[in-house]
């Protein structure tokens, strides 16, 4: 009772015999128009014929005799109602076209908006039908001819989203573009909850290899752009001076440096909104647990960072990089670069694009404060290791050699400050500085106080004395009955309070020692001894340099165990002895060892001054070039 052929009706055969009729058509376009028609009448057939196949008996049960005629029974009356209802939806009308195309490398996809719309509007025409129709269908034959209409929805669908679709040329994202990747993302969804998974899958590839392109493309603008990074990450032309990064990022002050901060956070603040749309299509293509690709894990990062830092998060490396730009563009200069660049933690995060454009700008900053600083060092070092060759290493007190010429005072004075220019990190890190470095502490701290600050103060030393100071190395010191050292017009003598002596440069220092006489022994003066004398039971030592009290802790110092005076010089006077005139006969020569212990402090204070253990005649004046580090090799090291 149904057709079982294909058949034209009169107005689709008006239109073949029109199409062959044609000059611009033709038999060579009515013979495929024709075959489409009749490929999409045999797979309705199919469809319909494995739906009724279960549920209707076409033994002739569908008609009835009502007396005059054979009609149609109620319940095939509505069987064809249906079938008719079922033909009638626009998504039963539209041909069916083959897979969508595959986007090609480096390609974009525009869609056409009213091609997406018709489409969209399919679904709208599909719940109708199920609704009206469809309900009125038998029970049996309802699953079936939903099948069909899912199954003729999804060619249609197919069909217009193919022709809506063309590639061009990588294009970057825009509103046109995500507002139609929203519209065939919808109509994908739609499609997958029919179960219409194959075409979903294709809908899939076509917009993840849109997303990516287009994520490629902005990625490469990014890259041209170089948000945030200076013309010459070595810093080459830089000396040293404040402002290193006006000139690094081609402005004059800070004002032009926070226009040029605001304006890449404008611009990287655009280009993450243009990327947010196709990284979502990008992650949502990405299975759960798998790691995403490298460009779109970039990505996702700079996004977060933009959320962080637009939100004033303390965590955001993008607030980081530009408070470090303005704090390094204003007060980071030679003299403090090593210690505000100085190795650093470093977050446990994987690091975005933001703190790896830090990093580098610290690294490269670091680097050339590195070289600066080694150049600067090699300078101080120099002109202070000349300056003591040539003023003081040969020149008392601070030669190796007795009788040595005086060094001139205000020469030590101007060696001081070279000195203190020398006391970097840098240099006192150096293999060829560290041999010389504790003795020349010792020095200066010494040397400190006899050159103030202010110069209308008058430089000393307080300068305090143990009488016997070691008992258990001195002989025949108790031979010597009267002790007393003065310097300048002050004495002490075992016994006398405590109270330190002032020295200033140029007072003579004077040490007298007197034998007792009913010892029958009289002192005698040594050869080759200078700043001696001996007048009868008295031996005096005397030292009126212009730096006599140097010259007598100097010509008297008697190294200890271990070779460290911090506690205060320790000082021995030696001295023969032999028989005084008149003494008893049998007499023998012999000699005399006594000992003292100087204190030396600042003026008024009690803290003790280490006297240096030996002081260098020369100081190399070269050092080797050291090699600068990186931030990295700088904080392994440590």
């Amino acid at each position: 009772m149904h057709a079982t052929g294909f058949t034209l009706d009169p107005v689709q055969g008006a239109l073949f015999a029109s199409v062959r009729k044609e000059r611009l058509l033709g038999p060579d376009a009515a013979g495929p128009l024709k075959a489409m028609a009749q490929s999409g009448w045999a797979g309705f057939q199919s469809d319909w014929a494995a739906a009724l196949a279960a549920a209707v008996d076409d033994s002739g049960r569908g008609l009835a005799w009502d007396g005059n005629a054979w009609v149609f029974t109620v319940e095939r009356q509505k069987l064809a109602d249906g079938v008719d209802a079922l033909l009638a939806p626009a998504f039963m009308t539209i041909g069916s076209a083959p897979e969508l195309a595959t986007v090609p490398d480096n390609m974009t996809v525009r869609w056409d908006k009213t091609l997406l719309d018709r489409a969209a509007a399919l679904f709208e025409q599909r719940k109708a039908f199920l609704a009206g129709p469809a309900a009125a269908l038998p029970a049996t034959l309802q699953a079936g001819a939903g099948a069909v209409a899912d199954a003729q929805l999804t060619a249609a669908v197919r069909t217009l989203l193919a022709q809506a679709m063309t590639t061009s040329g990588a294009e970057l994202p825009g509103p046109a573009a995500d507002a139609a990747r929203a519209s065939v993302a919808a109509i994908r969804d739609q499609l997958r909850d029919l179960g219409a998974t194959v075409l979903a899958g294709q809908i899939d590839a076509v917009l993840v290899a849109d997303a990516g392109t287009r994520l490629r493309r902005i990625d490469a603008l990014f890259d041209a752009y170089q948000p945030y990074q200076v013309r010459d990450l070595q810093f080459s032309q830089w000396d040293g001076q404040k402002g290193v990064l006006f000139d690094a990022f081609g402005v004059a002050d800070l004002a032009g440096l926070n226009l040029y901060l605001e304006q890449q956070r404008e611009n990287v603040d655009a280009m993450d909104a243009q990327a947010s749309g196709v990284l979502g299509v990008l992650a949502s293509a990405t299975p759960a647990g798998a790691v995403p690709a490298p460009l779109v894990a970039t990505w996702q990062a700079i996004h977060k960072e933009v959320l962080r830092s637009n939100l004033k998060s303390p965590l955001s490396s993008r607030l980081a990089l530009e408070n470090f730009v303005r704090a390094a563009s204003t007060d980071i200069a030679l003299p403090n670069c090593v210690d505000k660049l100085g190795p650093r933690p470093q977050g446990k995060a994987a690091p975005d694009v933001f703190a790896v454009r830090l990093r580098a700008l610290q690294d490269g900053l670091y680097q050339r404060c590195r070289i600066l600083a080694d150049a600067f060092d090699q300078r101080q070092w120099q002109d202070f290791a000349t300056a003591w060759n040539h003023d003081l290493g040969a020149r008392a007190p601070f030669a190796a050699q007795s009788g040595a010429v005086p060094a001139d005072h205000a020469a030590v004075g101007a060696i001081l400050k070279l000195y203190d220019g020398t006391q970097t990190p840098g240099l006192l890190a150096r293999a060829a500085v560290r041999p010389f470095d504790t003795d020349l502490r010792r020095l200066r701290a010494l040397l400190g106080p006899l050159f103030p600050d202010d110069e209308s103060e008058v430089g000393a030393l307080d300068v305090a004395v143990d009488f016997r100071a070691n008992s258990q190395g001195e002989h025949n010191a108790a031979q010597i009955i009267a002790w007393s050292l003065t310097i300048g017009t002050e004495t002490r003598r075992p016994g006398d309070k405590p109270v330190p002596m002032r020295w200033e440069p140029r007072m003579p220092v004077k040490l007298e020692l007197r034998v007792a006489k009913n010892g029958g022994m009289v002192p005698q003066l040594q050869k080759g001894v200078s700043g001696v004398y001996v007048n009868g039971p008295t031996v005096t030592y005397l030292f009126d340099d212009p730096w006599a009290l140097f010259t007598f802790i100097k010509a008297n110092r008697r190294l200890e165990a271990g070779g460290d005076d911090a506690r205060g010089p320790l000082l021995g006077f030696a001295f023969g002895l032999v028989p005084a005139p008149g003494a008893a006969p049998g007499g023998q020569d012999d000699d005399a060892l006594a000992f003292l212990r100087l204190h030396l402090s600042s003026p008024g204070k009690l803290t003790p001054l280490a006297w240096p253990a030996a002081l260098p005649a020369v100081l190399p004046t070269v050092l080797s070039t050291r090699l600068p580090l990186s931030l990295d090799t700088a904080k392994n090291a440590l």
